[in-house]
């Protein structure tokens, strides 16, 4: 019996070009398509880096576990840093390359936007850390129980426990790339498409330094709006009743007793809140049982007659040029 079905064992026929591929090798053709592509890719990214440069378009680092690691890196390094340790409102208020003008020493910011600062502070002491810790004193994330904040900053800690060797490589090559190209993402890129077409440009309203300092251009934010979420944030947050609050203290206090017999320093900042945020902020976390409790130095923005007359901008951060005059300040505590 005859069949004019193909023999699906039998090499099929097919076009000379594509042989390479049916046998398991890209075509020729494919491959300088392919190189084409990546030539073209390469030529328009370089072209609008060149002009992003050109214009003074700045590039704006990434706040990612990758740097943040790598400052915490640095700070264990050397046992005269201070550490810079909180959430947002730290990102915004301290001030590091005023604080490491006026005290001669390094600073190592791991501030965390959206994060709390207490697993931070349990990791530098497990680590053995002998400088100065900087704390950002915020009762509603100490005081509270802050699951979100706390989860946010595990984020970037298990960072630090990657077992690949070559971790440490690809996280510096990450944090050089973020800090050195304007193109690094949709929102730069948008940037320079602005000004290429004769609009306003320059860049977004919030960026990163390389040292993780966020500046923020005030007036092109929306800060009715952030009023609102802080008022919120605060309204909802549970205060620790008091058999957690002791049990919190009683930690702090001994991670705050190793810190000093290592030759370091605990030092609890309490930046300035304004506003509707501070009127629920201090209803629900009274200073005389929150912040006047907390163990090792203390200093609050409040006592200061420099940094009392600041005002937040949206109630819960400063504008840079505040986080400037409450790091002069602070400096001269350091």
């Amino acid at each position: 019996m005859t069949s004019e079905s193909p023999d699906l064992l039998s090499e099929p026929d097919v076009p000379e070009a594509l042989r390479d591929t049916a046998a398991g090798r890209a075509p020729a053709f494919g491959l300088r398509a392919l190189g084409l592509a990546a030539a073209l890719f390469l030529i328009v990214i370089g072209g609008m880096e060149a002009f992003a440069r050109s214009e003074g378009i700045p590039s704006s680092p990434s706040d990612s576990p990758d740097g943040w690691a790598r400052a915490f890196e640095r700070a264990l390094a050397d046992p005269d840093a201070i550490a810079l340790v909180g959430s947002s409102r730290g990102s915004l208020g301290f001030e590091p390359a005023v604080l490491a003008e006026r005290t001669g020493r390094p600073v190592a910011n791991l501030t965390i936007n959206g994060g709390n600062g207490l697993p931070a502070l349990e990791r530098l002491d497990a680590e053995g850390f002998a400088g100065t810790v900087l704390m950002e004193a915020m009762e509603r994330r100490i005081f509270s129980p802050d699951a979100r904040g706390r989860a946010n900053t595990e984020r970037y800690l298990a960072v630090l426990d990657d077992p690949s060797p070559i971790q440490p490589l690809e996280r510096d090559l990450r944090v050089w790339l973020s800090e050195r190209l304007r193109t690094r993402s949709s929102r730069s890129l948008e940037t320079i498409v602005q000004v290429a077409r004769g609009k306003e440009g320059g860049p977004p309203p919030r960026t990163v330094r390389e040292d993780r300092f966020y500046v923020t251009d005030v007036s092109r934010i929306d800060r009715a709006r952030l009023v609102r979420r802080w008022v919120s944030r605060a309204q909802s947050a549970r205060p620790m009743n008091d058999a957690e609050a002791d049990a919190l203290l009683e930690g702090l206090g001994a991670i705050e007793a190793r810190l000093r017999a290592r030759g370091g320093r605990l030092i609890w900042v309490r930046l300035p809140v304004s506003g509707e945020v501070a009127a629920i902020e201090e209803a629900k976390w009274p200073r005389a049982t929150t912040f006047d409790r907390l163990p090792g130095e203390r200093w609050h923005a409040d006592d200061h007659a420099e940094t009392a007359a600041l005002e937040c901008f949206d109630g819960s951060h400063l504008a840079p040029d505040d986080a400037a005059t409450l790091s002069e300040v602070l400096a001269r505590e350091l």
